[in-house]
């Protein structure tokens, strides 16, 4: 399908410019979304090295990291993004969750 069509764009374009950091964010975003996380987290740690100030890039790691229920990553990489883009809503809400579930209501 049409999922299938674009991860396999993203690949090319990431293996053809490795040191692209956009395109190994869109190439971790597929795998993402096809549930493929080691692959995600491959790309999207490589994006992050090439591009440190990317802050969808860690918004994206956080939402990797949830989905391998690893809540302490997970808040690094959210508040990461908040470092970089404090009036991101999705970042700062999933913080301040994270925050509660791993902490207590105090925190």
């Amino acid at each position: 399908g049409r999922a299938a069509e674009a991860l396999e764009a993203f690949r090319r374009a990431a293996s053809s410019d490795p040191e692209n950091a956009f395109a190994q964010y869109q190439l971790g975003l597929a795998n993402l979304e096809a549930k493929r996380l080691d692959e995600a987290l491959a790309a999207l740690r490589k994006a992050a090295l090439r591009d440190p100030f990317r802050p969808e890039v860690y918004l994206a790691l956080g939402r990797l990291y949830m989905a391998q229920d690893d809540k302490t990553q997970a808040l690094q990489a959210f508040r990461r993004c908040l470092r970089l883009e404090p009036l991101n809503i999705a970042a700062r809400k999933a913080v301040e969750e994270l925050s509660v579930s791993l902490y207590g209501a105090g925190s």
